[in-house]
């Protein structure tokens, strides 16, 4: 069962991608747990009580869509994912505008199996009342996700494109931030076999060098 539920707030998973630096397939697919990357991101985002739960994904990642349904999740193919990652988020975004009435999409990237229901909670609690087009965690080392980005801030980042990261550009153009204080490390995006390995480390109270990683390399 869901520690919360947000009828009007929906999640929004970026999964998208040719894992290329991952040796053996695909990432999301890599052991977390007793699960899989993707299936812990899945179910923080349950837990925390997204409805729904969309998950963009390239078309062709059959080996992906078993794990989106047994959890379900539902697909958003996106067969043009290679025109970069503001494409990618723009493709969940337009789906979520056409098929549902959410106030708010929190955006989740499929490789950080380390965000957590609580967090994600904590970001939709913040933002509620703010009146802020975006709301962000902010932990200690950095922001990151979970980014909660509020309906009438879709269209514009719809219209975005290329690679850079689409949170700077939005906060760039003016859109109102809220940052809500996370008190731990920001999530480690699992790109490789060495991110891999940290994050299963620190999982396990391991203390490691945190991989470089910006914030919204994701999307």
């Amino acid at each position: 069962m869901p520690e919360a539920r947000d009828p009007d707030v929906a999640g929004l998973v970026l999964a998208a991608g040719a894992s290329s630096r991952m040796p053996g397939g695909s990432k999301l697919l890599c052991s977390w747990r007793d699960g899989t990357v993707i299936g812990s991101v899945l179910d923080s985002a349950r837990r925390a009580g997204l409805v729904p739960i969309g998950v963009v994904v390239d078309p062709r990642a059959g080996e992906l869509l078993p794990h989106l349904d047994a959890a379900g999740a539902w697909r958003i193919p996106h067969p043009e994912w290679r025109r970069g990652r503001a494409s990618t988020l723009a493709a969940g975004l337009d789906a979520l505008a056409s098929a549902t009435d959410a106030v708010a999409a929190v955006v989740l990237l499929g490789d950080e199996p380390e965000v957590s229901a609580p967090v994600i909670r904590a970001v939709i609690d913040g933002w509620r009342g703010s009146g802020c087009g975006m709301a962000r965690a902010r932990y200690r080392d950095r922001p990151g996700h979970p980014v909660l980005l509020a309906r009438d801030s879709w269209p514009r980042a719809v219209e975005l494109r290329g690679e850079t990261s689409v949170w700077n550009r939005l906060e760039a153009a003016g859109l109102p931030v809220r940052e809500i204080p996370v008190d731990q490390l920001a999530p480690i995006d699992v790109d490789d076999p060495a991110s891999l390995a940290a994050a299963r480390a620190r999982l396990a109270g391991i203390p490691v060098p945190k991989p470089s990683s910006e914030f919204g390399t994701g999307t």
